[in-house]
């Protein structure tokens, strides 16, 4: 193995979908990275089945490699009157559907250092 794919073993690879078809694919060095990205998407979750939803059901997460749902959700730091505003919601949705584009824009230039 290669030190390139040395290092793409250690990424985790997360996907966002949601239900306007906004799709984000992101990797992280770090677990922290990882779960900020999940919790600012879908909330608070208890990392059972295959993938998360937010509470609106909009948005989806799913682990695409690097760890479980459940070590992404584990013992993340979750107050116990959790209610995402719905604004700040919409902003960071709206965050991914722009940064989405530009990753395609990337791709398409073949400027490939840009996504990760």
């Amino acid at each position: 193995m290669n030190k390139q794919q040395t290092e793409a073993a250690d990424l985790i690879t997360l996907r966002y979908t949601s239900v306007d078809r906004v799709s984000d694919r992101r990797s992280f060095r770090t677990l922290a990275g990882a779960r900020k990205f999940a919790l600012d998407r879908v909330g608070p979750q208890d990392g059972w089945g295959r993938y998360a939803i937010s509470d609106d059901g909009i948005g989806k997460i799913e682990v695409v490699t690097g760890i479980t749902l459940r070590e992404l959700f584990a013992a993340a730091p979750v107050a116990d009157d959790f209610s995402p505003d719905p604004d700040a919601a919409h902003e960071r949705h709206l965050e991914t559907r722009y940064a989405g584009l530009d990753n395609l824009e990337a791709e398409a230039h073949g400027r490939y250092e840009d996504i990760v």
